[in-house]
């Protein structure tokens, strides 16, 4: 089967699951046809992508004003000459969309989360140029997820349902020690992944370690993870007097490392799509607790593969961590029949099989 040419644009201002799952995509998809990635930032994506030997370029949009980021990512495309042009992210597809007008390419989005569909009336007359003009074909992570972009008018026809996915095969654990956190073995080590931003609800999860009966036992949480509501969470760690328990260790590009020393993984989120931080903790065989919104019931099965709770809900997130923690047995089994589902359902080469399949499709 002919090789096929894939060019990916994705921001890259930040690193996060959506980045993460672009570029395990990417990775992946240059054994299967030619890909390119045009990021709009020198960060950690474009780091990550040049250590891997991908072809990436970028158009700096801090050097460059919307007009000339257009022309620049035009004499791209027309010298790369792409069957597709995958973006991930709306200013992504908007700019994809201007540049590969009458051009002819394929331009395939991927909605990894709500991104602005929904925070106001501009973001959402761009999304609709978008869709209307721009994107052939939709990627939803999340059947949730598709649903709520077709709330917001956008074709049915066009929107595909691809779940994100791991490698099964890699461990995704690192060898770091609870020494390096001053962590004792007694001690019941809850991690929280995500970004300090007020989807992911770290309050949620912060009051509930100071409530009953997880304040009984001898708990720490770990926040992995940066953003603008660092300042306020601390402060909401002295006011619920639970500083011994909290630990912020802020941004870190090797999370893996500290999968091994978690007891329990914990997403407290109001919204989510297909969380990477997730997946990887259930790869790893880490019982998780999770809020039931988004994507998430399509991988948790509550008491099955882990436990849900309502969101905002910081006692019953308090009592699902107790119980978790309290049962070794009841979480191992849990954990177990996780890792399972990984290898079943979110595997990283189903992910990029159905999205190789909906490209050749379309084209």
């Amino acid at each position: 089967m002919k090789r096929i040419k894939v060019a990916h644009v994705v921001s890259g201002d930040l690193w996060g699951g959506a980045e993460a799952q672009a570029l395990s995509l990417i990775y992946q998809q240059r054994l299967f046809a030619d890909v390119l990635l045009i990021t709009f930032n020198q960060g950690e994506l474009f780091l990550r992508a040049g250590s891997k030997g991908l072809d990436v370029v970028c158009v700096d949009e801090k050097d460059f004003g919307i007009a000339a980021i257009i022309v620049k990512l035009r004499k791209i495309l027309s010298d790369f000459q792409p069957d597709v042009v995958h973006s991930h992210g709306y200013k992504e597809n908007f700019l994809s969309g201007i540049s590969s007008f009458y051009r002819g390419y394929l331009l395939v989005r991927t909605f990894h989360g709500r991104g602005m569909l929904g925070v106001n009336w501009k973001n959402d007359f761009i999304e609709k140029v978008n869709g209307i003009f721009f994107s052939k074909r939709i990627i939803s992570v999340s059947e949730s997820l598709k649903d709520f972009i077709l709330s917001k008018g956008f074709d049915r026809k066009k929107i595909s349902v691809i779940h994100n996915g791991i490698d099964p095969a890699e461990s995704g654990i690192g060898r770091l020690s609870r020494l390096a956190l001053d962590l004792s073995h007694e001690d019941k080590v809850i991690g929280i992944i995500a970004r300090l931003v007020p989807v992911k609800n770290h309050k949620c999860l912060i009051q509930a370690i100071s409530l009953e009966p997880l304040s009984q036992i001898r708990s720490k949480l770990l926040i992995i993870g940066d953003g603008p509501l660092r300042s306020k969470l601390e402060d909401y760690v002295d006011e619920l007097n639970v500083r011994d328990k909290v630990i912020f260790l802020g941004f870190k590009n090797n999370v893996s490392d500290f999968l091994s020393i978690l007891d329990l993984f914990v997403l407290a989120s109001r919204d989510e799509g297909i969380p990477i931080s997730l997946l990887e903790a259930m790869r790893a065989s880490i019982p998780v607790v999770c809020t039931k919104v988004g994507g998430i019931p399509e991988i948790i099965e509550d008491k099955i593969t882990g436990l849900l709770v309502e969101p905002d809900d910081s006692k019953g997130m308090s009592e699902a961590c107790y119980r978790m923690l309290a049962d070794k047995r009841f979480s191992d089994e849990l954990a177990r029949n996780s890792k399972e589902l990984i290898y079943s359902k979110f595997s990283l080469s189903k992910s990029v099989d159905d999205t190789l399949a909906l490209y050749r499709e379309t084209i």
